[in-house]
């Protein structure tokens, strides 16, 4: 069901990842040993390879078109990257369209968020390699995803679950979309009760504030 991500020595069937906006300093990888983080999808802007990880470069805005992608998977060769991630919040079905046109010899992943039509769902996987799901609702992560699951497994392409980190009020962030008060041990246990064992993969959003929550909020 899932692809094989990456080029490095952590190679895994279903990936550990997190987000890293601001780049991944020498401190942090004792943080991504800790939570068994193998894959980092680090920004454009303060991309660095880090040896013995699953490398993706990430990009994205609202506005992206198939020049602007095609500019980040140009990136993404430059540096070596094991693949890029899109998370573009625009018209998802212009997305699909450009992503059937985008020219890449390295993986594709693609943010979607929870609530998009069955069929553009389906026209972003089959032009992917695969989804990070945005999956922000607390406590319905299984139910969120039902729909998403099983177009990924109709073509066989790798599919993350993400959980936010970010603060309540943060970007319209609602207590029920965030696990900022409830702690990592929350996340892992959700993850382990719905999707362990499931080939579904998942993802920390973001690294930034998985740091801030592994230290107790100081």
């Amino acid at each position: 069901m899932v692809i094989m991500l990456g080029g490095c020595d952590k190679k895994t069937d279903v990936v550990t990842a997190v987000f890293a906006w601001n780049g991944v300093n020498e401190e942090d990888i004792s943080l991504l040993d800790k939570y068994s983080i193998d894959t980092v999808f680090m920004d454009i802007h303060s991309y660095k390879d880090i040896e013995g990880y699953n490398m993706y470069l990430l990009d994205g805005d609202t506005d992206y078109d198939l020049e602007d992608m095609q500019r980040v998977i140009s990136k993404a060769y430059e540096y070596h990257s094991d693949g890029v991630i899109f998370d573009i919040e625009g018209d998802y079905d212009i997305l699909a369209l450009n992503l059937e046109k985008l020219d890449s010899n390295i993986p594709v992943l693609v943010c979607i968020p929870y609530w998009l039509e069955e069929e553009t769902i389906e026209k972003i996987v089959k032009n992917s390699d695969g989804i990070v799901v945005m999956n922000y609702i607390k406590g319905k992560e299984k139910e969120k995803i039902k729909e998403e699951e099983s177009i990924a497994l109709k073509y066989n392409k790798t599919i993350i679950t993400a959980y936010e980190l970010q603060p309540p009020g943060k970007y319209g962030l609602l207590d029920k979309n965030t696990y900022y008060h409830d702690g990592i041990d929350a996340v892992i246990s959700n993850y382990n009760e719905n999707f362990k064992g499931e080939g579904i993969g998942l993802a920390y959003h973001h690294l930034d504030i998985l740091r801030e929550i592994d230290k107790g909020h100081e």
